[in-house]
């Protein structure tokens, strides 16, 4: 189950539209081009261990130290201008291509052996960096050509893998293409459709707090707890089979929202084709909760989950709304309503609490209470924002179609 804002009366709207404002105290300063960034069109803002700050364009990445800006392209060692970066503790800045990774110690770059479809890099507790690919989970690198590679040979269900997650006994768990496989520190023990696990294309794997392994699936549900697998599906009365996110909250509670392609499950013809519907769910540790249209859930495909440390869900849905559930009722915000946008593109919480969307119209700010609006009437470099970063020292910085943004109270 899950999380997320719906329902609203015409009172509730009232009041929202009432608590509504435009951009307060703090200032905003921009960079572009002009000052050293390679384009301003920014993917993504990252911070450093170091305290520098690092975005990513289609024509390179670049790093402020708070005085300048440095931009990277491929010509100085990154292996493709367009990356994800990724910040690690031991002060190395990693770089994924869809052809390869660069890493960059503070002075140089050195670049892997050509690798494809890398979508994940993961450092785990120990500090030790892996790398889920289209050829296996790599490991350990300690030069360009030297990895720790595990693959088929060396004991996985099969090369393709989706995503990992390490457990609270460090064991590693990774979703493959043809099943699960985890990893004790010695050997790999493979669970598959055969023997109860989840089916081939496993897409999301997290541990609760009782040790329990909980894996979402294109047909349903599975839940292991050391000893045997339960699945939860359509059949034992879910409200589908396609899990499309699955999260934990704060108290330990499994939500989780599905879509699907079926008629019953609400599929209903549109002038560009077929809209999906979704449902959202919750399981309490005993029992699964479903919350419907009725109870002002969501009625349209979910496409993005997000549970705040107020344990609020929140939900977007991209045509109808944002959704929001705060334990006792969900109220939606949407356009029709008075709302500025109907879906969000990027959810972030501050260190004080605040929530702050990514819009095509600008940056939202929701302090519990009230919204605040930033535009570029308010000093953004445009109101199509593509990513928001809060870094060590409390500014936020807004990645947008034409420059970056620093945010300052």
């Amino acid at each position: 189950m899950k999380k997320f804002v719906l329902f609203i009366s015409v009172v509730s709207l009232c009041l929202f539209v009432g608590q509504s404002t435009q951009a307060s105290q703090g200032s905003w300063q921009t960079f572009t081009r002009e000052d050293g960034l390679p384009s301003n069109n920014i993917s993504s803002i990252f911070e450093d261990s170091q305290g520098n700050i690092w975005c990513t364009t289609m024509s390179g990445v670049a790093r402020y130290d708070g005085r300048i800006w440095r931009a990277f392209k491929k010509e100085d060692g990154l292996y493709a201008n367009e990356a994800a970066g990724y910040a690690d503790s031991k002060g190395n800045v990693w770089f994924l291509s869809q052809v390869g990774i660069s890493k960059f110690d503070g002075k140089k770059f050195e670049k892997s052996k050509k690798l494809m479809n890398i979508n994940q890099i993961y450092e785990d507790a120990t500090g030790n960096i892996w790398l889920c690919t289209s050829i296996g989970l790599l490991t350990d690198w300690k030069s360009s050509d030297d990895f720790i590679k595990f693959g088929i040979s060396e004991g996985l269900m099969s090369q393709l893998i989706y995503g990992m997650c390490v457990d609270s006994s460090k064991r590693i768990w990774v979703a493959t293409g043809k099943g699960t496989s985890v990893y004790d520190g010695k050997k790999w023990i493979n669970y598959g459709d055969t023997n109860g696990a989840p089916e081939k294309r496993t897409f999301n794997v997290l541990e609760d707090k009782n040790g329990n392994m909980w894996f979402g699936t294109k047909k349903g549900i599975f839940r292991y707890n050391g000893k045997e697998w339960t699945s939860y599906t359509k059949d034992e009365g879910m409200p589908g089979n396609d899990v499309l996110f699955m999260k934990m909250d704060n108290k330990g509670q499994i939500w989780a929202s599905f879509g699907g392609k079926t008629r019953e499950w609400g599929l209903i013809p549109a002038v560009v084709g077929l809209v999906q519907r979704s449902g959202v769910v919750k399981f309490d540790g005993k029992e699964w909760i479903s919350f419907t249209v009725e109870d002002g859930a969501p009625n349209s495909k979910v496409i993005r989950m997000h549970i705040d440390s107020k344990d609020n869900i929140w939900c977007d849905t991209f045509t109808v709304g944002v959704y929001r559930y705060d334990g006792n009722q969900w109220s939606d915000y949407r356009r029709e309503k008075g709302f500025y946008v109907n879906h969000y593109r990027n959810f972030f919480e501050d260190r004080n609490g605040h929530i702050w969307f990514s819009t095509a119209n600008g940056v939202l700010q929701f302090d519990r209470e009230n919204w605040t609006h930033y535009t570029k009437e308010n000093g953004l470099p445009t109101n199509i924002i593509n990513s928001i970063f809060e870094d060590s020292k409390g500014n936020i910085w807004v990645g947008t179609l034409n420059g970056l943004a620093k945010y300052s109270r």
